[in-house]
């Protein structure tokens, strides 16, 4: 499955308009959800954060820092929580293991051994991160600038993250795997590498991230004018709709004993909706909730 581009206007507006009536079919539920989904987190954070000793843009940068590969609402969130029980000789060894290179690929090596365990009985949320992402909410931790340690150029999803957490001015759109997903209407593994590592670029040149959140953008214009649901609604709150709305129909087939489903179905390009934007039949009842 390629990385997917936005080539042409033509094909944004194919793309926008299934986004607006992936919208317009969500239920009120998830309408209701989306839209009080970065208030809620902003508050949680912003009550946190003083309670660690940082503040509401610090707490939001270390949440932020550790999405990556995390079930926020099961771990992420729990960050802020769990953060200030990792010891000085644990975090040397999470910043060792964050450092290892495989000589010949160049990849970063497999986490040592006993890191994981001991993060499980200090921080059991924060066990389940990358090393790399716990080493950025350190430093964080420690002082230094959010915008340093997750600039926009190299890390436009965990820096707008930030910025939609701490700030509910903010403007810029989260593009994580799912959302990103949404916009090319295909199920993609998560251990794929979907190309939303830059933004910004000297030359001026939109990259795919940013066409994903110009889409969002967009997408949320028509859906305000359109659906009388988001009047107010700001592009994060329009993603974050989106994206729960997603995440509802990865999760609408029962599981073959018939029970409902905690994780999505497996990930295997599945689309979320026709072309069109229209329901697909066989996950129609989740369309159908209150």
């Amino acid at each position: 499955m390629a990385q997917y581009k936005i080539a042409s206007g033509q094909q944004f507006g194919a793309v926008t308009r299934r986004m607006v009536n992936l919208g317009m079919h969500l239920p009120d539920s998830v309408v209701e959800a989306g839209m009080e989904w970065y208030p809620a987190v902003h508050e949680t954070v912003k009550a946190q954060a003083p309670e660690v000793g940082l503040t509401t843009s610090q707490g939001a940068g270390i949440v932020a820092a550790v999405s990556p590969n995390m079930d926020f609402d099961a771990r992420n969130i729990k960050a802020l929580e769990e953060i200030r029980n990792i010891s000085p000789d644990l975090w040397d060894d999470i910043h060792r293991s964050a450092s290892r290179r495989d000589s010949t690929t160049g990849r970063v090596k497999s986490r040592l051994s006993g890191i994981k365990d001991e993060l499980q009985e200090v921080a059991p949320a924060l066990s389940h991160a990358y090393d790399q992402s716990l080493v950025r909410a350190h430093r964080i931790l420690q002082g230094q600038q959010v915008s340093d340690v997750l600039p926009m150029r190299t890390s436009p999803k965990t820096a707008t993250f930030a910025q939609n957490i701490a700030d509910p001015r903010s403007v810029g759109v989260t593009i994580d795997g799912r959302a990103s997903d949404v916009v090319a209407n295909i199920r993609r593994p998560w251990e794929l590498n979907r190309g939303l590592t830059s933004a910004q670029l000297p030359s001026g040149k939109e990259t795919r991230y940013e066409s994903h959140d110009r889409a969002h953008v967009e997408a949320g214009k028509r859906l305000t004018a359109q659906d009388p649901r988001y009047a107010g609604a700001t592009p994060k709150d329009v993603q974050a709709i989106l994206w729960l709305g997603a995440r509802g129909i990865e999760r609408s087939q029962p599981t073959k004993s018939g029970a409902p489903r905690v994780q999505g179905e497996k990930r295997q390009g599945q689309p979320y909706v026709t072309p069109s934007g229209q329901p697909l039949e066989r996950d129609s009842h989740f369309w159908d909730q209150a």
